[in-house]
């Protein structure tokens, strides 16, 4: 690639000011030397967050495209003996962002001249004038990240199943991010702040004075190149239109709880989506690219991707339409308004929806998980199923719609799970009253089921007629928290 690289310096480009800003730089769209972090470093947690909504500006980014972070072979190297060191002390590290192409810091550069467009700011900026966010040097027109050798990221603790607590949140601009503020932190915050410092300068990495999360590889290779790539590079020949499917609802039904593939291969296959885990053991909301797991006692923390998923649905989101949700006093009554949508587009279409909003009240549930020998869905749910209200939240509906021609496979019709905007709560949904929201449809034509190779998959009796249990498992209210 370097020798590639004298092509690229006819590409010069003027960027403007901001943290360690230079006159001049090289572009360049060639990723030969670049990798995927979970290809060198597989035990490090992903949480794009650019390739979500939940950031500062509040859309997906420009350039990022799936939820996978790239980098550096060098960088990626120094990662891994970053992340095996942090194990040792039972810890995990969980990114944020890495490789950023330069269209995704064009598109920051293009939200922040947009002064009206504050929805983000009550997270991210709330002390912060965005018309000042130029001068103070939180955006600017180049960024360290397009070089590819820096990452943003933070710990996972093994431990409580939970990123470690560093007294401020990613991405926060102000001063509180700095990683020398003490200001109202308490000592155990500041020693964890420390403990990542220290664990990332060991390896070969540098911080940045402004953000506690920012790491650059010292001796990076590229220095004075950005990179413009999507962050797809290496996965553009994904099948975006394509619903994927872990086993059957039925096998799940019937009790068999052994996951067959690991949230880390289901993650490959979309952005979005609903199942369960090992065990039966809580609810799966697929979201911008991050599995949640929703526990027994409604709490949600993210999968580990060692994880297996006997049963669930993923597919990647591209919006096809939309509807707008105000006043939704039910269930029900959110039904009404989906199926006029699917009625309008093709009931024998499959429908992945992401219904965004803000709920007077939701009723949903989760459960425990089961230990071998396995009961049947049914009575593991009539005996460790939980339900739990929440009232004035905001949050997302993940749903997905299958036709009438799949009931040999899955629950015909919509099936709900939810996850609350801080990510604490969450589980599968039983009744809603949406105050306002949009719900956003991808319309999926393809179907793709993956089955176990298990010998007691294969002993399963398909025959056995399970539309009772499977309707009572959906809509069957049993224990009360």
């Amino acid at each position: 690639m370097r020798k590639q690289l004298l092509k690229a310096l006819a590409a010069l480009t003027i960027f403007g000011s901001g943290f360690g800003s230079i006159a001049y730089a090289a572009t360049s769209d060639d990723s030969s030397d670049f990798v995927r972090i979970a290809d060198v470093a597989p035990d490090v947690i992903q949480e794009i967050r650019y390739y979500s909504t939940y950031n500062f500006v509040g859309d997906r980014i420009d350039g990022y495209n799936i939820p996978s972070a790239l980098i550096t072979r060098e960088a990626a190297a120094a990662l891994k003996n970053v992340s095996d060191y942090v194990m040792q002390y039972g810890y995990r590290l969980k990114i944020y962002d890495a490789y950023r192409p330069q269209r995704a810091v064009d598109h920051f550069v293009r939200w922040a001249k947009r002064l009206d467009d504050t929805r983000m700011k009550d997270y991210f900026y709330p002390l912060e004038d965005k018309s000042q966010l130029f001068e103070k040097g939180y955006i600017a027109e180049n960024s360290g990240h397009s070089r590819g050798s820096t990452v943003d990221l933070t710990l996972f603790d093994m431990r409580t199943g939970k990123e470690v607590d560093m007294g401020g949140t990613f991405d926060y601009f102000g001063l509180k991010s700095h990683p020398d503020y003490v200001g109202d932190l308490t000592q155990q915050q500041i020693d964890n702040r420390n403990f990542l410092r220290e664990a990332m300068l060991r390896f070969g990495f540098k911080p940045l004075e402004e953000e506690w999360w920012h790491f650059t590889l010292r001796n990076e290779p590229f220095p004075d190149t950005y990179f413009t790539f999507a962050n797809d590079v290496f996965d553009n020949a994904v099948d975006r239109e394509q619903l994927y499917q872990v086993a059957l609802l039925q096998s799940l039904a019937m009790g068999y709880f052994d996951g067959s593939v690991s949230v880390g291969d289901f993650k490959t296959h979309g952005d979005i989506g609903i199942g369960t885990f090992d065990g039966l053991n809580g609810e799966l909301i697929a979201l911008d690219g991050v599995v949640y797991q929703a526990l027994g006692n409604g709490k949600v923390v993210v999968a580990d991707d060692r994880t297996g998923v006997p049963f669930g649905n993923i597919t990647f989101f591209d919006e096809d339409f939309s509807v707008e949700m105000k006043s939704v006093k039910s269930f029900d009554a959110m039904l009404k308004i989906l199926n006029r949508e699917v009625d309008k587009h093709g009931r024998n279409s499959f429908y992945a929806v992401k219904i965004n909003a803000h709920l007077n009240s939701i009723l949903f549930r989760s459960e425990l998980g089961q230990s071998k020998p396995y009961p049947t869905l049914v009575n593991a749910l009539a005996k460790d199923q939980k339900e739990f209200t929440a009232s004035d939240v905001d949050g997302t509906l993940v749903g997905l719609y299958c036709p009438d021609f799949a009931q040999s496979v899955n629950s015909v019709g919509w099936h709900f799970h939810f996850v609350s905007n801080d990510r604490k709560l969450g589980g599968h949904v039983m009744n809603v009253n949406i105050k306002n929201g949009v719900a956003a449809f991808d319309r999926t034509d393809a179907f793709n089921m993956s089955l176990p190779m298990a010998d007691n998959f294969n002993a399963l009796d398909f025959n056995a007629d399970l539309k009772g249990d499977i309707e009572k498992a959906e809509k069957g209210k049993y224990n009360k928290k």
